[in-house]
């Protein structure tokens, strides 16, 4: 009697192989090398003229100049920084990674498929072939799969908002950035007057000096006044060029990239602090912050952590059925097995999540005070800043009388042309305090605009967070 062979089980095995192979899904290694002298050359040759970044511009939803690209201002300024900010790609990067982990958080256990052929020298008239299939499907228990796509999203929402948050510090540094070199500007033309008055002023008391109208000191202290101005005005110079360079910088650009660029520089319209009211601006501050939002989301994250260590106090279920060609027989069983929680009911990793979801709540709870606490100090600053910049304007303006008072007694012949000239240096020294007054008020604002993470004055359209999320995650930021 011939013995029979297993050849049907054996290819069935082999067409269930693959068949499997041919239905899984592969993803292909994609090479992607870091060469770094290629990458520090396309640094170092970005502009504010790559028609990709003009084009993220105008679609930023931000006031612009009429003749924009040829006029740049601060809005402008802030969406390039965003376009080329390192810190925004490293952001984005970490968003894109958490995100990646819900997929992994929503991965369903695969089957594992097993095949065992044994010979067995067997007497004439059997089959010698001992083939087994055994098959095992885990099957997860207590909603372990929810609780994981739950904290895995919690964890994305996290990293966007904290993709958010480096864009408010990125417009912070921008802005501060345009406010110190647009003030250096500014300051120039003020100690270019100053010089010019000095000048003036020492050339009338040198015909006075050569007359002997005056002593030698008087003479001397005259020209080193013009002099110093002088070089008051070179090193005014240098701190553009120094300011020019720290707002390139904070573009993530080379420092030629803003040389001789058009720029419509001005300032924020400053809300008098009597019609902000600290209240309001740390109830904005705590429902506004995005690493406010960012801790609620970490929060969740601990919370779902805790559901699923919990949920592992319960064991999978594994099933096991199987097929066996036992010399010449047909078996089939059904396994079923579990891990007895006996010994251990996940107690640990259960305190360990409990205790992390309290020190999120704790962190959460130091993260609201710190932001009260910085809202008031910081609307005191502005409110300091403030009451010095009116000061100074009040100086100003009492100075602008005197010298009205000096050009008039000029006109009468009462005065001295000397005379006028002092007035006028007086009212130039009392505008650079001035000026140093509104910057200083500026920076504050600043400052009380990035803890609130808001605008004080709203445009008409103004963006909203989620527009700013969408727009900062779909950049895709190149160099030319």
């Amino acid at each position: 009697m011939e013995s029979r062979t297993p050849s049907r089980p054996v290819t069935a095995a082999a067409c269930i192989l693959l068949a499997a192979t041919a239905l899984t899904g592969c993803t292909q290694y994609t090479a992607r090398p870091l060469h770094a002298q290629a990458m520090s050359r396309s640094l170092v040759r970005r502009t504010l003229t790559y028609p990709p970044l003009l084009a993220f511009i105008r679609h930023s939803h931000v006031p612009l100049p009429s003749d924009f690209p040829r006029e740049w201002n601060l809005p402008a300024m802030v969406a390039a920084g965003w376009y080329y900010s390192p810190q925004l790609r490293v952001a984005r990067a970490n968003w894109a990674l958490a995100s990646a982990g819900i997929i992994t958080a929503g991965g369903v256990p695969n089957p594992t498929f097993g095949f065992s052929p044994t010979y067995a020298a067997k007497s004439p008239g059997t089959s010698p072939w001992v083939l087994g299939f055994d098959f095992n499907i885990p099957i997860e228990t207590a909603g372990r799969r929810e609780h994981r796509i739950t904290a895995a999203r919690a964890r994305a929402r996290a990293a966007l908002y904290r993709l958010g948050q480096t864009a408010w510090q990125v417009r912070f540094n921008i802005r501060k950035a345009w406010i110190h070199y647009g003030f250096a500007r500014q300051r120039m033309i003020l100690i270019r007057r100053s010089a010019k008055l000095a000048g003036q002023n020492a050339r009338l008391l040198a015909a006075r000096f050569r007359a002997g109208q005056i002593s030698r000191p008087i003479f001397t202290a005259a020209q080193m006044l013009h002099q110093q101005q002088m070089l008051a005005a070179v090193s005014q110079a240098g701190q553009i060029r120094l300011r020019r360079s720290q707002l390139a910088a904070s573009m993530a650009l080379p420092a030629q990239a803003l040389h001789n660029l058009p720029m419509h520089w001005s300032t924020d319209r400053m809300p008098a602090p009597a019609t902000l009211p600290l209240a309001r601006l740390q109830r904005w501050a705590l429902f506004n912050r995005m690493d406010i939002q960012e801790s609620l989301a970490a929060y969740a994250a601990a919370n779902a952590d805790l559901k699923l260590q919990i949920a592992r106090q319960y064991p999978n279920i594994n099933l096991g059925p199987g097929y066996s060609f036992d010399q010449g027989e047909n078996k089939f069983t059904l396994g079923l097995s579990m891990t007895l929680p006996i010994f251990n009911q996940n107690q640990g990793p259960i305190a360990q999540a409990q205790a992390q979801r309290v020190l999120v709540a704790q962190r959460f709870e130091s993260l609201q005070t710190r932001v009260l606490g910085q809202t008031a100090v910081a609307m005191a600053g502005y409110r300091a800043a403030w009451n010095r910049l009116h000061a100074a304007a009040r100086l100003v303006r009492l100075q602008m009388q005197e010298v009205a008072v000096a050009a008039a007694a000029l006109r009468a012949g009462s005065t001295s042309r000397l005379g006028l000239i002092e007035a006028q240096q007086s009212l130039v020294a009392l505008e650079l305090s001035q000026l140093g007054a509104l910057e200083q008020a500026q920076l504050t604002l600043g400052s009380l605009q990035s803890e609130l993470q808001r605008p004080l004055v709203l445009r008409r359209t103004p963006l909203r967070r989620d527009q700013l999320l969408r727009q900062l995650i779909h950049t895709k930021a190149r160099s030319r």
